[in-house]
């Protein structure tokens, strides 16, 4: 199955309209640029300077005058591939945040993945006992699993060269993980979900 990845193209931006009427809440923009292994903070405001509305008691509402666009810059991930973004609100008791009209531009679309590297993870979902198997019988296989906070909870480095590869999570609670493959010079990384 192909995996399509987002190219950003110069100049670019994120760009969305906000309104808030809270004092203690906070909102990040984060971004990752390895399939979402690790995410890197581009964007962070709280409190006054988030809020684009009065402070009320009562559930937030936003009128039309209360919008304010904001706009991210992006250039320093022009030219890479998989290039994902994650909004993070933090509410610390505020009231309503409403986020709209998010807007990626000067993207020129998705570009297929072309490594050469197959890889098929099974049973998925699983009770945390997978096989993984690949196309590639010269390299010696790195798998990392990572959760969903980026931690990598497990690490393996296979002594030899191999089509087929287990790999034990079953201490691991259940919830969806990724598992990471890189054989050679090629990386491939799957999805899988632990199911106790």
């Amino acid at each position: 199955m192909p995996f399509f990845v987002c190219i950003l193209h110069s100049p670019n931006n994120i760009e969305f309209r906000l309104t808030l009427n809270a004092s203690n809440n906070k909102l990040d923009i984060r971004v990752s640029t390895d399939c979402g292994m690790s995410w890197a903070t581009i964007y962070t405001k709280g409190g006054a300077i988030l809020s684009t509305a009065p402070i009320s008691s009562s559930a937030f509402t936003p009128s039309s005058s209360q919008w304010r666009q904001e706009s991210v810059n992006l250039n320093n991930y022009i030219g890479q591939a998989d290039v994902r973004f994650m909004f993070v609100s933090t509410s610390n008791y505020g009231n309503n945040l409403y986020i709209d009209d998010v807007n990626i531009l000067n993207t020129t679309g998705i570009q297929e993945n072309t490594s050469s590297l197959l890889m098929n993870v099974y049973p998925n979902p699983g009770d945390g006992q997978f096989f993984i198997e690949t196309n590639d019988k010269t390299n010696l296989a790195i798998i990392s699993v990572y959760n969903t906070l980026g931690e990598l909870v497990f690490s393996q480095k296979e002594s030899q060269p191999g089509e087929k590869y287990a790999v034990d999570l079953s201490g691991q609670p259940s919830g969806t993980y990724l598992i990471r493959v890189n054989q050679g010079t090629s990386t491939v990384v799957r999805r899988v979900i632990i199911v106790h």
